[in-house]
């Protein structure tokens, strides 16, 4: 499956991935996340780096019209990198746009002098809640 997430908005950290070592805190930040982004939700986190990559979701089938086959698309999968190491992952398009917006703003997390607080939150939507970060 092609990724819909444009190259420019995948990997930023603060650690270089040229050794061994920035390279293994990349792979343990992505790919065993200490935190849900959901479990931060209204606490301050100092993000220094991020991470994005796409990852197939299926359509939920319960609710579905007899006949019809559950979609799997591709959904962008975040990570956050606070300045303890610690990582925050989450599969939301809310709270990806929201990182989205902050990196065109405020540029890659690798390029920041000091790290920037976000604050994630649930906000209300149409089908229940999104997950999205604002900037404290």
């Amino acid at each position: 499956m092609k990724s819909s997430i444009p190259k420019q908005h995948r990997p930023w950290q603060p650690w270089s991935r040229t050794t061994d070592e920035g390279k293994k805190l990349a792979f343990n930040a992505s790919s065993n996340p200490k935190f849900s982004l959901k479990e931060a939700v209204n606490k301050p986190i100092k993000m220094v780096g991020l991470y994005v990559e796409a990852v197939p979701m299926e359509q939920d089938s319960e609710g579905l019209p007899e006949g019809f086959e559950p979609v799997t698309r591709m959904m962008p999968r975040t990570v956050i990198i606070d300045e303890k190491g610690d990582s925050y992952a989450c599969v939301s398009s809310g709270a990806f746009h929201a990182l989205r917006r902050i990196v065109s703003l405020f540029g890659a997390p690798n390029t920041w002098e000091k790290p920037l607080t976000i604050v994630p939150l649930l906000k209300k939507a149409n089908k229940g809640q999104v997950l999205t970060v604002e900037i404290q």
